[in-house]
């Protein structure tokens, strides 16, 4: 019998308006097992939409945002900055894919099979971390502290592990890390899905917060894009606090087209 939401509908309805039909002991369980896993779909399909709409938000916030170039930044006033990403303050290495990066987010899904609707899946892990880093935006510098920041980063790789093909061991090493060690021998037929998506040094990037300035200390310094800001040059430096949220992203539709 092909499972479909259609379907089960039909069948719980009919339960519901006739419950002393005589559809036997194996109807009702098999009613009831379409019923949970009515559940499932619906719980999986809620969670898949919220996580699209906290990422169309972020992303939103910040296009709307006016953009402030780092060297006319008005002290104290809140803006987005766009430019390239420069380590500042150590770096990170991508868990699944070993790069090195300023933020990073990984997000693992197990997948239970399919429906003529689409799979249902869990998720079983999310992380996100990120250090400290610089924007560049030709104009001067913009120190980022991403402490209790929202990220809409892109996730631009994928890999999967299923019933015939085992975890990576960057992808166990993973899995180890954030307490799923019972994934690491998968031996069910669920799928799990991974996703990665890095902040890396040379990559545009957005960040809409709250602009500190000050002097930099470091304006006699030749800086990724070569220019030598000049003694005295100021710099920006943003963070989130109890009146305004960061919002960090690499998304496409939050990145004007450099001018030539």
């Amino acid at each position: 019998m092909t499972l479909s939401i259609p379907r089960l509908l039909t069948l719980l309805v009919g339960l519901t308006l006739c419950p002393g039909c005589d559809v036997g002991y194996f109807n009702l369980g098999i009613g009831a097992l379409y019923l949970a896993m009515l559940g499932m779909v619906l719980v999986s399909m809620l969670v898949s939409l919220y996580r699209k709409w906290v990422a169309r938000r972020i992303t939103r916030r910040i296009r709307e945002a006016e953009q402030v170039q780092s060297g006319a930044f008005p002290d104290g006033s809140i803006g987005r900055v766009v430019g390239e990403l420069v380590l500042h303050e150590g770096e990170l290495v991508a868990p699944l894919t070993g790069r090195r990066c300023a933020a990073y987010e990984v997000v693992v899904d197990e997948s239970f099979g399919a429906f003529e609707e689409g799979h249902v899946e869990r998720r079983v892990a999310h992380e996100v971390k990120a250090v400290s880093f610089a924007v560049d935006d030709g104009t001067g510098r913009t120190i980022v502290h991403p402490e209790r920041a929202e990220f809409a980063i892109t996730a631009d790789f994928e890999d999967s592990a299923g019933p015939l093909e085992d975890p990576t061991p960057r992808q166990c090493e993973f899995l180890a890390q954030v307490d799923c060690q019972r994934l690491q021998e998968h031996n069910s037929p669920t799928v799990i899905r991974f996703r990665e998506g890095v902040l890396e040094p040379g990559e545009r990037v957005a960040v809409l917060g709250r602009g500190v300035v000050s002097l930099d200390a470091s304006a006699t310094a030749e800086h990724t894009r070569g220019y030598r800001a000049p003694a005295g040059s100021t710099m920006v430096t943003m963070a989130s606090d109890s009146r305004t949220p960061l919002y960090i992203s690499d998304d496409p539709s939050v990145l004007p087209t450099p001018a030539r």
